[in-house]
């Protein structure tokens, strides 16, 4: 009871030192030993790229479509990824992606987290704000369209429609199940945004970050990818400060392309 007490807000076993350490125990949620035979990530990698255009699974899931008409599912991936990983809390190491716990009790009724719970600081969280969006995805969550259909580009146009529009909330589709959303006023009235993005509009220190990265496409890009290696390997960790992947929210992060982290 005493090492519980002491050790249930320090996440697992893993980031635990010394040779007194007992056995992972079950309140630190410990994952099944990882098989000795792990898969080929090239062969992963492939599946994955042919999974992002394959028409075919549209009776299962409906693809986003790119302007020459082909499927793609390459947004609806970016948000199940940040989705699963955003789970990650800071404040007692759960969460996040390392053994699809999201599908489990107790994560898969978590709500979703404010992004400063997730050991980001002010301009990663806002950068991860202009991450790419479906509209398919939104469809699915009851509003009432996005932003934009621009699924497959990475780029500042979230800040800069964010700053620039005038906004008008209210409840999309049926009430009862419908989410609270805002258009954009006047004669088009045809982007949406979820009401959590419209929140960076009234924080002086987030909108001055909006501000900025709206005024520089690469520097988005940059933050973005340096914010979504951190939250993505925040729970690979390796001791008590360290990550098995050199970045996460306790290692130090070695900055990726921008290509790495969107398939076209």
């Amino acid at each position: 009871m005493r090492y519980k007490l002491t050790t249930q807000d320090m996440g697992p076993a893993a980031r635990c030192l010394g040779n007194m350490v007992p056995l992972p125990q079950t309140f630190q949620h410990p994952l099944p030993a990882a098989s000795k035979a792990m898969a080929n990530l090239k062969n992963v990698r492939a599946a994955i790229v042919k999974v992002l255009r394959d028409a075919s699974l549209s009776d299962i899931l409906k693809p986003d479509t790119l302007p020459d008409g082909s499927a793609w599912y390459g947004a609806l991936f970016v948000n199940l990824a940040y989705q699963c990983a955003s789970t990650f809390r800071a404040t007692d190491y759960r969460g996040n992606c390392n053994g699809a716990r999201i599908r489990l009790l107790p994560q898969s009724e978590w709500p979703n987290n404010v992004g400063m719970d997730k050991g980001l600081d002010t301009r990663e969280a806002i950068a991860l704000a202009g991450r790419l969006r479906s509209p398919t995805q939104q469809a699915r969550l009851n509003y009432s369209g996005s932003y934009t259909n621009a699924s497959a580009t990475l780029s500042n146009d979230f800040y800069n429609y964010l700053l620039t529009e005038d906004w008008e909330g209210w409840v999309s589709k049926n009430e009862s199940i419908g989410q609270w959303q805002y258009n954009n006023e006047g004669t088009s009235g045809d982007m949406v945004m979820p009401g959590d993005d419209l929140v960076i509009l009234y924080n002086t220190t987030w909108r001055a970050v909006a501000q900025e990265f709206a005024a520089d496409d690469a520097k988005s890009k940059a933050t973005f990818a340096s914010a979504w290696s951190k939250l993505m390997n925040a729970d690979r960790f390796k001791g008590p400060t360290g990550n098995m992947c050199g970045g996460g929210i306790s290692g130090v992060i070695t900055e990726p392309s921008i290509n790495s982290l969107v398939i076209s």
